[in-house]
Order: C-alpha cells, then sequence, then structure tokens
C-alpha cells in the first residue's frame, strides 16, 4: 500500500472519530443546557408560588370557597374586591401548567413540590372557571391551568411510593382549622337565576 492511502484512510478514520466524539459532546451538552433550563424554570415557579402575595391569593380563594360551598353562588369569586386575587392564583396556574406541558419546567419536580396544591386551587376554582368558559364562549380558557390540576392528581394518585386520591382529602379553613371540606363533597347549587 501507499502512503497516501494510508495517510488518506487514517485522517478518515480520525476524522470519522472526531466527528462522532463532537455529535456525542454536543448532545451531552444540549441535554445539559435543557436540564439547566427546566431548573432555571422550577425555580422561578417556586419563587411566585412561595411568594407573600400569591399565598394570601390562594387563601383568598380558599376562604371563598368554603362561602360558594355554603352558598352555591359561584358569582363569589367575582366580586369586586377579590377578584384580582381570584385571577392571579388562575393566571399563574395556568402559565405554569403551560410551561410544565412544554417542558421548560421538570414536569415530576414541579408535581412533586406543588401538584396537590393546583389541583386544591383548581377544584376550588373549577365551578367558576366553567361559568367563565360559558360566558366568554371560549371553551380554552384557562386549560392549562384544569391541565395542571388534573396533572397533580394524576401524579399523586399513582405516586410511585405511596398513591393518595385528592379526592379523599380536606380543605382547611385558612382563617379557622376547625372548618374543613372534603373535596368529595359537592358545593350547593344556587337555585335561581344566572351562575354569572
Amino acid at each position: 500500500m501507499d502512503t497516501e492511502v494510508i495517510v488518506a484512510i487514517v485522517s478518515v478514520i480520525i476524522g470519522s472519530i472526531i466527528g462522532i466524539s463532537n455529535y456525542f459532546w454536543q448532545k451531552k451538552q444540549f441535554e445539559t443546557n435543557k436540564k439547566q433550563h427546566q431548573i432555571q424554570g422550577l425555580l422561578e415557579a417556586f419563587r411566585t408560588l412561595d411568594k407573600e402575595d400569591h399565598r394570601e391569593f390562594r387563601k383568598t380563594v380558599f376562604a371563598l370557597y368554603f362561602e360558594y360551598f355554603e352558598k352555591g353562588d359561584v358569582k363569589i369569586f367575582k366580586q369586586r374586591k377579590v377578584a384580582k386575587q381570584v385571577a392571579n392564583v388562575m393566571a399563574d396556574f395556568d402559565i405554569m401548567g403551560k410551561l410544565v406541558h412544554s417542558k421548560n419546567i421538570d414536569r415530576t419536580e414541579f408535581l412533586e413540590e406543588y401538584g396537590s396544591l393546583a389541583y386544591r386551587c383548581w377544584r376550588c376554582l373549577q365551578d367558576h372557571v366553567e361559568a367563565e368558559r360559558d360566558q366568554r364562549k371560549f371553551r380554552p380558557f384557562m386549560t392549562w391551568f384544569q391541565w395542571l390540576g388534573e396533572q397533580g392528581y394524576d401524579y399523586w394518585k399513582y405516586h410511585e411510593i405511596q398513591g393518595y386520591d385528592l379526592d379523599d382529602t380536606d380543605l382547611f379553613h385558612p382563617d379557622d382549622p376547625d372548618r374543613r371540606i372534603s373535596f368529595r363533597s359537592k358545593p350547593k347549587k344556587k337555585k335561581t337565576g344566572s351562575p354569572i
């Protein structure tokens, strides 16, 4: 064999090895960057949901749910003095749902920490969201909030260590821990008038 042929063969082999190594290195780098992006998204979700104002907004939603449960009037969630807090809870969980669904936030990590909370907020606001959908004539309204609540329910129901049916849990009143509502119970329905 001629030296030039040997050099050409060795060059092709070395070039192939470098190309394959580069491919695997870039793939690993992409996966690392994606994971870092998901972690950053998760940290941002934690910051949002752990802010004091968001905690207060959720307390408002939970307290309103007790009132809705007893009176059956979904308009309770639209009162001028609380509408902003309710809208913030819905919007934040809707955005979180979209980010989890699009894999910008790690699904398992988010649901481990906030899945049951997302479900509780969804259950408290479900009838309100349904009424809003009807009023707007726009069924996709708060789709990702609903999706996230359902994901939270499924995550805990089929949890790898021990399953929990979140419908078997109770919601405690934020201002009176002696008051509680089982998620198995259904709110009273208002007898007359429009649902909104």
